[in-house]
This record gives C-alpha cells, sequence and structure tokens, in this order.
C-alpha cells in the first residue's frame, strides 16, 4: 500500500513540475507578446480549484492531473461575429506576426530543455556528476566479443572515442553498428587498449537486433560536487547527450533496430515515477531532467496537435506569406490526430501488457499464438 502511495504521489509531483514548466513557457511568451491568456490549468477536466488574476487569467488545477493546457486568447479567428465581438483588439493570438506566434508556440519545448539543464546543474553542484562502471560480467562462447578478444572482468571506458558514461548509452551505440565495427576502449588488469569488434544482427521479437555477445554489469553512483563555474557547461552537455540519446532511440525504433514494444506511455512512467522515488531525491530528480527532454523532444514533433505541427504551419505561412487553406489544414489535423491515437494505443498497450491479469492475458495470447 506505501508503494501505491508514494507511486501516485511521486507521479503527480513529476507530471504537475514537467506541465507547470512547459505550459508557463507558453504563458510567458503570450504575455511577452501581449495576448492574453484565458486559462492556464494544471489537469485536464472539471476545475477542482480557480481563481482570476488582474489580467484576466484563471488559474485552475483540475481533476485528472496528468496534463495540462493554457487557453490563449484568440487563437483562431472566430467565423460566428458573435463570437468575434467578444475578442480583445490587439490581444488576441491570431492577430499576432508569424514570428510571434513560432515564438509562443516553441517556448514550451524549450523551457523543458532549461528545465532538465537546471536540475542537472543543481545535481553536479550539490551532489556530483554521474559516473557509472560498466564492467564485462561474461563473454557468449564464439560471439564477435569472443572473436575479438573481450574478456570477462575488461572494464569500458570508450566506446567509439567517446567516455562511456552509462551503460544505457554503451547499449544504444551498440545497437547502432549492425553494419559497421566499433571501437572499445577497455582497461585490463590496470592497462589501457583498443579493440575492434563487429556486431551481429541477431532476432529479438521479430526484429534484427545488433549485439556482441556480451553480460555488462554497471554500479552507478556520483563523484564529487562541481565547480560552480563548470555545472552550466555540464548540464548542457548532460542535457544534449541526453537529447541524442532519445533521438538514437527513436532512429532506432523507426529503422527496425529495435522494437516498438520498448514505447512507453503514461502507464509506464507513473510506474517508474514511484520506482526511483524510492531511490532517493536525487534519482528522482535525474528522472524528472530525461522526461523533460521527452517531453520537449515529443512536443516538438512536426505532427498536428503538437507544438512541433503548428511550427511547422506558421513557417509554411511565413514562407507562402499567406495562411495555409483550412482544407489542407483539417487534413493534416485529422492524419496528426489519427498517428497520436495511434501512439497512444500501442504505449498503453505495451505498459498494460506486463501489468497484472493484462499482463497474464498477453502471455497466455502470446504461447497460444506461437
Amino acid at each position: 500500500m506505501l508503494d501505491f502511495i508514494r507511486m501516485i504521489a511521486a507521479s503527480i509531483v513529476v507530471f504537475g513540475i514537467l506541465v507547470f514548466i512547459h505550459e508557463m513557457g507558453h504563458y510567458l511568451a503570450a504575455r511577452y507578446c501581449k495576448i492574453k491568456v484565458d486559462v492556464f490549468s494544471i489537469g485536464f477536466g472539471s476545475a477542482i480549484k480557480g481563481w482570476y488574476d488582474k489580467l484576466g487569467t484563471e488559474w485552475r488545477l483540475s481533476v485528472f492531473p496528468l496534463g495540462g493546457y493554457v487557453r490563449l486568447h484568440g487563437f483562431e479567428k472566430p467565423d460566428d461575429p458573435e463570437e468575434l465581438a467578444k475578442i480583445v483588439s490587439d490581444r488576441a493570438f491570431y492577430e499576432k506576426s508569424v514570428l510571434q506566434k513560432m515564438l509562443v508556440v516553441s517556448m514550451g519545448p524549450i523551457f523543458n530543455f532549461l528545465l532538465a539543464i537546471l536540475l542537472y546543474a543543481f545535481i553536479f553542484a550539490f551532489v556530483g556528476a554521474p559516473k557509472s562502471t560498466p564492467d564485462v560480467v561474461s563473454v557468449q562462447a564464439g560471439s564477435p566479443a569472443a572473436e575479438a578478444g573481450i574478456k570477462a572482468g575488461d572494464h569500458i571506458l570508450k566506446i567509439d572515442g567517446k567516455n562511456v558514461v552509462s551503460l544505457e548509452q554503451l547499449q544504444k551505440v551498440i545497437l547502432g553498428h549492425s553494419e559497421t565495427a566499433l571501437s572499445l576502449g577497455i582497461q585490463r588488469e590496470g592497462k589501457e587498449e583498443n579493440i575492434s569488434i563487429q556486431p551481429k544482427l541477431i532476432k529479438e521479437n521479430g526484429h534484427e537486433i545488433a549485439r556482441i555477445g556480451v553480460a555488462f554489469s554497471a554500479v552507478s553512483g556520483y563523484g564529487e560536487p562541481v565547480s560552480i563555474y563548470k555545472v552550466i557547461p555540464m548540464a548542457v552537455q548532460q542535457t544534449w547527450e541526453t537529447t541524442e540519446n532519445v533521438l538514437s532511440g527513436i532512429g532506432q525504433i523507426l529503422t527496425g533496430k529495435r522494437s516498438a514494444s520498448e514505447l512507453g506511455g503514461t502507464i509506464r512512467i507513473v510506474q517508474m515515477s514511484g520506482q526511483v522515488a524510492s531511490y532517493g531525491f536525487v534519482s528522482l530528480l535525474s528522472f524528472m531532467a530525461s522526461l523533460s527532454v521527452n517531453l520537449g523532444l515529443l512536443n516538438l514533433l512536426p505532427i498536428p496537435a503538437l507544438d512541433g505541427g503548428r511550427l511547422v504551419f506558421y513557417a509554411v505561412e511565413g514562407i507562402l506569406g499567406r495562411s495555409i487553406p483550412d482544407r489542407i489544414r483539417d487534413v493534416y489535423l485529422q492524419i496528426g490526430i489519427s498517428l497520436i491515437l495511434f501512439l497512444f494505443l500501442l504505449s498503453t498497450y505495451n505498459d498494460l501488457k506486463g501489468i497484472g491479469v493484462f499482463g497474464w492475458v498477453y502471455k497466455t495470447f502470446a504461447s497460444i499464438s506461437h
């Protein structure tokens, strides 16, 4: 029961902070562009608590806390004359220039990246930079690693010239080398050497995945706190590396190098929030930073209903010098909503197949099918 309460509380805190920061980016940019904000809501659905500020913005806490939104005044120009008459002159979103619209839309994801930088900076300054020591536990006989001379007990220092900072980074680089050899910098009995190794494609869950035939272990921890003048550059670098890892993972799924079953959704994030919270405050902050990068990237995808899709519209408008015809916009919007619905159903399916009775049904069906 305690684990369940911790999971729910941690997920509400995590989602609440990430959504608040994202929407605050939109809100502040709108204020800067002199656009009226009608509603700032944390959560969806009916308002639990609401109040108005002196500028006429309604601030809400709503019943479903896993999300939120900012409602901009006059986001689209109303067709109804009565609704058009309610628009406050010079305060409507649709009246603003293309660059102002793009600024307001883009600041949500940008604030997510800024939050990640601040969280990493806090961790580095007060706890220390994360470190990981991937070690080879075992080597499969006849595998690429065995043929290259990798041995149990080897410590992995570098991969393709980059310092290894996590087991996840190591695994993602290996997955991306299905056709080319990679270079491993290892430490063995106090001596360093470089080994070239060609990953081998094997079939897993119907997908061909690059493997080298090694079981790794990693002891993670933190080094000494970082000097204040080094914190921000290191935090920016860590945010960039997290971004690269996410994009690399998406690319590997799209190219079939990784299975789409790895995609997770809200349910998995809720579970992980509780699990990470049990490891301590610092682990939760690190998880939030990584999740904030994911949220920023997700919203920048060129899909309608997401910030990235709107940026595409405004960019095209800026190039053409006129608005995109409603018919084309409606078709694009329908395609985008269908894609979002598909990704939602896929991620929810992936989340549920490992939980309780849903997991039992999935495993039973899978065993019958095979």
